[in-house]
């Protein structure tokens, strides 16, 4: 998985928007990784980083999330619960091999998962922090905390 000083992978995935979006290169970005839309951690993962959006703009930070599920199911998920910012489909798991996020254990490996990872990563594409022990409930408020400590 990538570490606290590397520099995050660049990509370019569709939204949930039928736009291809890339990895800012203007601003820092947090990039988190779940594992399938609609289900209990991840819609409350969503939800946080919905119900703190306003933050996250206010600091000039950007959000986006991936997982390995389609398109179609990207857009569902966004529209029910009113996402406003993009979510990227990685159906092929490419994106997820070059952070190491895909899980490649038991059944994950069959279904080309990838695990509940977030980056933060600064407008140079280094990568300030990496939540890989995540508390769903706090994730967003964690993650405003970390951006006040270490002001990227």
């Amino acid at each position: 998985m990538k570490n606290i000083g590397d520099i995050a992978p660049d990509f370019t995935l569709l939204s949930n928007n039928n736009e291809m979006t890339s990895l800012p290169k203007d601003k820092t970005t947090v990039l988190y990784f779940y594992p399938k839309d609609n289900t209990p951690g991840c819609t409350l993962e969503a939800k946080g980083f919905r119900d703190y959006y306003k933050e996250f703009l206010d600091k000039n930070i950007t959000i986006l999330g991936i997982s390995t599920d389609n398109n179609n199911s990207h857009k569902k998920f966004s529209e029910k619960y009113a996402l406003p910012f993009p979510i990227l489909s990685d159906e092929n798991g490419i994106v997820c091999k070059e952070y190491g996020t895909l899980k490649n254990k038991g059944i994950y490996k069959l279904k080309n998962m990838t695990k509940r990872v977030t980056f933060l990563i600064d407008k140079n594409h280094k990568i300030l922090y990496v939540w890989d022990k995540i508390k769903i409930d706090k994730h967003p408020q964690d993650i405003l905390k970390k951006i006040d400590e270490i002001k990227p």
